[in-house]
Formats: C-alpha cells, sequence, structure tokens
C-alpha cells in the first residue's frame, strides 16, 4: 500500500518520526500486514507482543532486524470500523492495533497504537482509508489501565494488570498469585506485602530472568516494582526475594 512521502499534506506532517529510539525487532516476531511475499514493508503498522509501531524499513528476509517506531506522525490505512460494526472515525479518536492482522480500526481489542488526527470526520466503512494517525500517543486509560488504582489480593489470584498497585493481605489466606504479560510498553507495575502471615508467593510469567520468576515476599513491606518492555517484565525497584 502506497504512502505519502516525508513532507506536509493539508498543513500536517507525515511520517515525521518522534523523539522515541526506534527498536530492532525480527521480521519473524512481527505480525503486519499481508504481503505477497509474506515479508513486512516500510511504513508497515507492526505489533509484536506489547510492542507497537511502525516500520521503518522493509525486510528483504525474514532473517532482517527491523527499526520499529513507537512513535510519530504517519499517514497510515485505518478501518473505519468499531466491536460494533461501521463507526465513523472523528479527530482524537483512538487507533487499535489487531494483534493478529496487524489492522488498525476502532475495535477496542486490539492493542492501543495512537490517536486519529482528521480534519473532518471520515464516514464508517469496511475499507481502509489513509489518516494521518499520532503513533504512540496514548495513555494507560486506553487499555482501562490507572497507576493511581489500587487492589488488595487476600486469596490465590491473578493480579490485576488494569491496577497500578497490588497489596498483598496473607491474614487468612497462602497467597499464590501470578502477573500476566503487560498490555503496552512502558506499563509499571509494583507489589507490595502488607500482611504476611501465611506464605505468600507471585510468579511473574515473562520477565527477563526467567520465565516464570517467582517473587517471595517474607516481611511486611517487601516489594516489587516491574516494567514491561513489550516482551518481558523488567524488575526496576523493589526488596523482594526472587527464586
Amino acid at each position: 500500500m502506497p504512502y505519502e512521502e516525508q513532507g506536509y499534506v493539508n498543513g500536517l506532517a507525515v511520517q515525521y518520526r518522534g523523539q522515541v529510539s526506534p527498536i530492532d525487532v525480527l521480521e519473524t516476531d512481527l505480525v503486519h500486514p499481508t504481503h505477497s511475499d509474506s515479508l513486512v514493508d516500510q511504513y508497515d503498522p507492526v505489533v509484536s507482543v506489547g510492542l507497537v509501531g511502525v516500520a521503518r524499513t522493509a525486510a528483504a528476509a525474514n532473517t532482517d532486524y527491523i527499526p520499529v517506531d513507537r512513535s510519530g506522525l504517519y499517514v497510515l490505512p485505518v478501518v473505519p470500523q468499531d466491536g460494533d460494526g461501521n463507526s465513523a472515525i472523528n479527530h482524537g479518536d483512538r487507533v487499535y492495533i489487531n494483534k493478529t492482522t496487524a489492522i488498525l480500526s476502532k475495535d477496542d481489542t486490539g492493542l492501543p497504537f495512537g490517536v486519529a488526527l482528521v480534519k473532518t470526520t471520515v464516514s464508517g466503512g469496511a475499507s481502509a482509508v489513509n489518516i494521518h494517525v499520532a503513533v504512540g500517543l496514548f495513555t494507560g486509560d486506553d487499555v482501562a489501565f490507572d497507576r493511581n488504582l489500587s487492589e488488595t489480593l487476600t486469596a490465590a489470584a491473578p493480579a490485576a494488570k488494569t491496577r497500578g498497585l497490588t497489596l498483598i493481605d496473607a491474614t487468612s489466606n497462602v497467597i499464590d498469585a501470578t502477573i500476566a504479560d503487560g498490555d503496552f510498553v512502558g506499563q509499571e507495575k509494583i507489589v507490595r506485602a502488607i500482611n504476611v502471615d501465611n506464605a505468600t508467593k507471585i510468579s511473574i510469567a515473562t520477565h527477563e530472568t526467567s520465565t516464570p520468576e517467582e517473587l517471595i515476599f517474607n516481611a511486611v513491606g517487601d516489594s516489587w516494582i516491574g516494567k514491561w518492555n513489550g516482551l518481558e517484565w523488567v524488575t526496576i525497584g523493589g526488596n523482594v526475594t526472587t527464586s
């Protein structure tokens, strides 16, 4: 699919790269729109686990590493539909990317991708329309995540990814919880123990050190702080024992 060259269209810059450094991703690890050669094209919207962005170069082989821009202003094909069908695209609407097809739309079952920048409303329909998309312009609210909200686990259960803080209260039960993969690059999670009368353990499904990584909370105040980098959780703070 053709894209405008770098410059200005209707007074708006296109293919403007943001200030976030690109990440090199192996071609076979990228989900991208379908092409006859099965390889990613330059300016394709792409997704790899929780990483979303735009391919800066085309692949010549599936062994190539492709730099992926995680921010910037691009003209990209977006289908004016949401989860219920045809849906007009208005200025400021959130754009999501399908995790298995890399198709952009307003369907929020996909991963947050960016924000639509349009001068006039785009009518709903089944065909993709080239529009300006501010890639990477979204907040945690786009995935129902709020770092300012907390939850308290009092029994074995998955830790909510939609809450920035998980408190562990083992007053009455053994806590054997899990943390699943993150939803977007830069997502942070804090876990802190407020009672350890019973054994307390949390398993992180995908972690930089091991898969799974087990966090053992031995004392009140033990904590773990992690950040999702698009591929795995990275420990950035805390004093919890790991195994």
